[in-house]
């Protein structure tokens, strides 16, 4: 018998050597393609974790090919609403053969939701569907490797705070504790080069706690560089930075250094505190467990010291300052000059206390509201303050929603019509049953275009935009901060293009103005919230692009009578627009005039010191208004509108708050509420959280003896723009709040 080779014909072996040189044909297409970018890695937020629903930093490996390359990057998540949402990344540039790492932000609608990232070939960051990727992997959320962390996301409302350096025992003062909607995770930082190089890589981080020993510290915010600046603008923004360095002080906080910008003070260097009588009494320890030295070592405390304090004391030991917080444009600094990792410190049983306080976090029995209020509304589909201000946003000005009892009648009759009354019908009236084939559609037909009728009766067809402004203005440096949220109702299936101009009185054209558009997202584990398992729309599932400049989103799409959610962040500069004629007196009560030079009146005014507050029913441009001593009421009973009921056991007057309605669509109200929330114990009377937003509350500077005036406008401060062109018609609903920040002496 012949071998198998022999026996192959001719042809056969044709068909073998063409199979042979497919395989050799497909072998090297794949090295080269081996040759090319590859996307290596990927590290999502801080040290792997991040908050739902906020920006966060995306760290991203490119392994170079065999040539270099100019391109950009497309990263691809789920919005708030489980659509895909494209981010398009700055110009990036690969080298050849060699690990290049491009930091960008992005906001995760969902904690359980992938990220795609591509490659794409040119520096043009426009979208073209048509442009193939050069590179393209999917990460998966728990996936972890070599050069990946990518964990699943805290909620939404959950608190995040950053630590650098030595532990300073935050962890547990904080307690970590089971998993609930109002936890506080803390994760260290290892390196400080880690920190995000734009401000809004900051914005899920509620503080910044820098301890002793920060690695990487002097690289990282050295003196211009770009992380240094993203700092000082998430501060100035209305983040929380607190600086207790102990020892390093010296080091990181000398005059001569970039951090010494950020103290409420001059450091004067460290020296040796004798004395801890006014610590204890802080960490609730003296007289009961007070500081342990171990044997052999000296009772004395190495403290940094501040000089020319500026900011508020909290806790000084005589004239020795421990504890200073200072207001920086509408954020804070907190600087500590003990350092709680040392001993005997790192074992006394007030440090856990002692960092609640340093953190401002309220302690047990520090201002117990009687009128307790139950856990978030999650029953509502509300957690967040947030939550009901989107809510509040969502009711259009004539859109109606069919009741459920007129949409199940219809169906019945349908159901009727279509089935038994057409069949006796056409057998005991007509007795033609071959006529179905005609009576059939039509009742098909005429119902179909009635219910078309109907819902465009009932919900228009016209596009609707609700829109709410606020306005804050520092008046010591003429720096402005907004935000605006709106939703969209649109009364057709389509995409849109939107931007957002802000538009202000005495505005100043400057290289520092931003803004930051985005999707809105339901704050907490409720229907349709951020924190559950969100995914894709069906048909309406494409991706739509947010520019590189974070200014703009490009093809949103949006089904036929539904709506979709927006924020957006933006600063601006403008000249002083009101004048204040304020003088000081006893517990925080000031004595003036107020002058409008707006341009334009505000309505429902309220002016705040201290816990004292005055109601003006308007500031009209241009005319002095007083402000009088015995002329305020009680901040607390305004803002819970107290009210004097009878009391029936004793026949005598008491004054009770007025329940808050969890439910209500009040805009000036739920705003009130996050302007204010922790000043007024929010928690406890709202039964809700101010976790997803609450750079809104300025309670703090209230407490560190600023002045703020607030009203509302007629006029948007911002425009809402479509390809262009500002969206706003005689149907569309707007509401703007202006808030100017004062310091009187």
């Amino acid at each position: 018998m012949r071998p198998f080779f022999m026996r192959v014909s001719r042809s056969g072996w044709s068909w073998l050597r063409a199979c042979a040189l497919l395989l050799v044909w497909l072998a090297s297409s794949t090295v080269w393609a081996d040759d090319g970018p590859v996307i290596a890695g990927l590290r999502v937020g801080f040290a792997g974790h991040y908050r739902v629903g906020f920006w966060t930093p995306v760290e991203i490996t490119l392994r170079g090919g065999s040539e270099p390359l100019a391109g950009h990057l497309a990263i691809s998540v789920v919005d708030g609403d489980g659509m895909r949402c494209e981010l398009l990344s700055k110009p990036v540039e690969v080298a050849a053969d060699s690990e290049s790492r491009v930091t960008s932000y992005v906001r995760l609608g969902s904690a359980r939701g992938d990220l795609e990232v591509s490659l794409h070939r040119g520096e043009s960051v426009s979208a073209d569907a048509g442009e193939t990727a050069i590179a393209e992997r999917t990460f998966a959320v728990g996936e972890k490797g070599d050069d990946v962390e990518f964990s699943e996301g805290f909620a939404s409302t959950q608190g995040l705070i950053l630590t650098l350096g030595n532990p300073i025992g935050i962890e547990e003062a904080v307690g970590r504790g089971r998993e609930t909607a109002e936890r506080v995770n803390v994760v260290n930082v290892p390196d400080a080069r880690r920190l995000p190089d734009e401000w809004l890589g900051y914005e899920g981080v509620d503080q910044l706690v820098v301890g002793p020993a920060p690695v990487g510290l002097d690289d990282a915010w050295a003196s211009g560089s770009r992380q240094l600046a993203a700092l000082d603008r998430w501060v100035a923004e209305g983040g929380r930075l607190v600086l207790g360095l102990g020892a390093d002080s010296e080091h990181y906080l000398a005059p001569d250094r970039p951090l010494a910008a950020f103290l409420p003070g001059k450091l004067e260097g460290t020296t040796k505190l004798t004395r801890t009588t006014a610590l204890e009494m802080f960490g609730g320890t003296y007289g009961g467990a007070p500081l342990h030295w171990r044997r052999g070592e000296r009772r004395v405390l190495e403290a940094a010291r501040l000089l020319d304090v500026s900011g508020s004391v909290v806790l000084s030991e005589g004239d020795f300052p421990l504890l200073v917080r200072r207001i920086y444009t509408f954020g804070e600094v907190t600087f500590t000059g003990v350092d709680f990792s040392q001993s005997p410190l790192v074992d006394w049983p007030g440090r856990n206390l002692s960092i609640k306080r340093l953190l401002g976090q309220r302690t047990k029995g520090e201002k117990e509201d009687l009128d307790m209020a139950p856990p978030p509304a999650a029953h509502l589909g509300l957690i967040d303050l947030a939550g009901q201000l989107r809510s509040a946003l969502d009711q259009f000005r004539g859109v109606r929603l069919s009741p459920f009892w007129a949409v199940a009648g219809l169906a019945a009759i349908y159901i009727a019509l279509v089935g038994p009354v057409d069949f006796l019908l056409l057998k005991t009236v007509i007795r033609r049953m071959e006529w179905t084939w005609f009576t059939f559609p039509l009742l098909v037909l005429i119902f179909c275009g009635g219910a078309a009728w109907a819902a465009r009766h009932l919900k228009g067809d016209r596009l609707l935009l609700n829109q709410v402004d606020l306005v804050d203005v520092d008046m010591a440096s003429s720096r402005v901060r907004g935000t605006t949220w709106f939703n969209l109702f649109s009364p057709e299936t389509t995409t849109y293009n939107l931007s957002l101009e802000p538009q202000l009185p005495n505005r100043r054209p400057s290289a520092d103005d931003a803004v930051l558009l985005s999707w809105q997202g339901l704050p907490g584990n409720v229907l349709g919230g951020m924190d559950q398992n969100v995914s894709g729309l069906g048909s309406l599932s494409q991706s739509y692009q947010i520019a590189a400049g974070r200014d703009a989103v490009h093809g949103v799409p949006i089904p036929v009578w539904s709506t979709k959610s927006f924020v957006s962040r933006w600063r601006v500069d403008a000249a002083p627009t009101i004048e204040f004629h304020l003088r000081p007196g006893r517990d925080r009560v000031v004595e003036g005039t107020i002058e409008n030079r707006l341009g334009f009146g505000l309505k429902d005014c309220m002016l705040v010191s201290g816990r004292w507050a005055w109601q003006f029913a308007e500031l009209p441009p241009d005319a002095p208004v007083p402000v009088r001593s015995g002329e305020q009421r009680d901040l607390f009973a305004l803002l819970k509108d107290f009210k004097l009921i009878r009391e029936r056991t004793k026949d005598t007057l008491v004054q009770v708050a007025t329940p808050y309605d969890q439910s209500s669509f009040n805009i000036r109200s739920i705003v009130q509420q996050m302007m204010f929330y922790d000043g007024a114990n929010g928690r406890t009377y709202t039964g809700l959280l101010n976790r997803y937003q609450s750079y809104i509350d300025l309670s703090g500077h209230v407490e560190l003896g600023q002045v703020i005036l607030w009203g509302t406008a007629d006029r948007p401060a911002a425009a809402v723009q479509r390809d262009g062109q500002p969206l706003i018609g005689a149907d569309d609903d707007h509401t703007t709040f202006y808030r100017f920040l004062i310091s009187v002496h």
